[in-house]
Order: structure tokens, then C-alpha cells, then sequence
């Protein structure tokens, strides 16, 4: 946003990633309901503000390649 002020016209892209944390054993929850919503609520102001944008919000916390890992 701020290089769009210093040159009009360049070409931007957010991009996102909200990492929330177990409180108790301080590691990474992904693919939690509050990383979801983050996702939701960047992507309508990112579409309202009309910016390119790029969330990532499916991180699996399966230990094996499987059907959630593949989801």
C-alpha cells in the first residue's frame, strides 16, 4: 500500500498466513477455526480494497500422508 503512494500504478500482491499457537506447548495449530476466519476476513477487506491477494490456510496437522493431508 505504501509503494502504491510513492509510484501509482505498481503492481502489489498481499499475501497472508496466520500462524495461531497452543498455548500450552507453544506449537504451530493449523487449519484451526481462528486461522479460517483471519482467511475469510483478509480475503473481503483484499476484495473490497480491489488488491491481489494470497492466503494460505490449509496446513494439515496430520503426521502421515492421508485423507487430510490430501484434502
Amino acid at each position: 500500500m505504501v509503494l502504491e503512494l510513492i509510484r501509482p500504478g505498481l503492481r502489489v500482491i498481499i499475501k497472508d498466513m496466520a500462524v495461531p499457537q497452543n498455548m500450552r506447548t507453544g506449537s504451530p495449530t493449523f487449519s484451526n477455526m481462528g486461522a479460517c476466519l483471519h482467511g475469510v476476513a483478509f480475503s473481503q477487506l483484499c476484495r473490497k480494497w480491489d488488491v491481489p491477494s494470497e492466503f494460505n490456510s490449509a496446513y494439515p496437522n496430520s503426521k502421515v500422508p492421508d485423507y487430510q493431508g490430501g484434502l
